[in-house]
């Protein structure tokens, strides 16, 4: 284990945190959880691609730049557009893909004001960039960064740059929200010779250890080059990640019935209490086991 690197069970607090029958999609909203790192204790930010006036985001290199104002209604590109949303917690979602709300984490379809991020231009974000080279967005000024199955899509050395650019956007009470899969329990199969086998089925078809290791093949052989996969995590490894990347905590789910991981990092000191919150409220399966991860002092 890395000796920089403090690591113990985050305590389960799910049960006690929840009342009992209480659906994730009816969590409490942002603005009601001021203890909750979710930034909404914070100040709205406010929207403006113009120079000069505080803007969260310069001008995007996007061939159809939008202005995003705070409390005015924002148009999403895309189907499903035209959704207004008047919330005071931001979330960056990046590698967005598609516009679909259901993409989202429960935890983010009420009460968030969600921005789009992504490096295909195609997909109409609300700015186009790659996540190692967040630009156009101005330090200390999301409330969450989303990120689902972005970052083994990158090199090893570029992932900590990801990660930086995670955190630089975060206002001081904000948080990353992290899935990537977990090579660990494909490894497992792997092992067993199951490296072709379908392991799940998914929206895009049978997936397989193989799709997992290096990107998804059917998407690969169309031209698709952004499903590559180029680096991939542990629950160990990404949670070390995280921790280099300057985060001052980050916890870390593993589920295998996904084969996924789950990490939620946060840019300041969390207490114990806003780390039973979220791992109450936030992290995808409340009866699993999640690991801390803090710098040692």
């Amino acid at each position: 284990m890395d000796e920089t690197l403090s690591e113990r069970p985050a305590a389960s607090l799910a049960n006690s945190m929840l009342t009992s029958g209480q659906d994730s999609t009816e969590l409490p909203r942002a603005d009601v959880e001021p203890n909750l790192a979710l930034g909404a204790s914070v100040e709205p930010a406010r929207f403006s691609d113009a120079a000069g006036s505080k803007p969260w985001a310069r001008p995007a290199p996007s061939p159809n730049p939008k202005r995003i104002v705070a409390g005015e209604q924002h148009e999403y590109a895309g189907e499903g557009s035209g959704i207004e949303q008047r919330t005071d917690a931001e979330l960056l979602h990046v590698g967005c893909g598609t516009y679909a709300r259901e993409k989202l984490p429960p935890v983010f379809r009420a009460g968030w004001r969600e921005i789009r991020l992504d490096i295909d231009a195609e997909v109409s974000p609300d700015l186009v960039a790659s996540i190692t080279d967040m630009h156009v967005i101005s330090d200390c000024i999301v409330d969450a960064v989303y990120s689902s199955h972005n970052i083994e899509h990158l090199y090893p050395h570029d992932v900590p740059l990801a990660l930086q650019e995670f955190r630089r956007v975060l206002k001081p009470t904000g948080f990353a929200f992290i899935e990537v899969p977990d090579l660990q329990e494909v490894a497992r199969f792997i092992a067993a010779g199951k490296l072709e086998e379908p392991l799940y089925i998914s929206p895009m078809g049978p997936i397989a250890a193989l799709d997992i290791m290096y990107g998804h093949r059917p998407s690969l052989a169309d031209g698709n080059p952004f499903m590559a996969h180029r680096t991939g995590f542990t629950g160990a490894t990404l949670g070390a990640a995280l921790i280099k990347a300057g985060f001052a905590a980050a916890m870390v789910q593993r589920d295998s019935s996904t084969f996924g991981l789950t990490a939620i990092a946060f840019r300041s000191k969390p207490s114990e209490d806003e780390v039973a919150k979220v791992q109450a409220r936030i992290l995808p399966v409340t009866d699993l086991p999640a690991i801390l991860y803090t710098p040692v002092t």
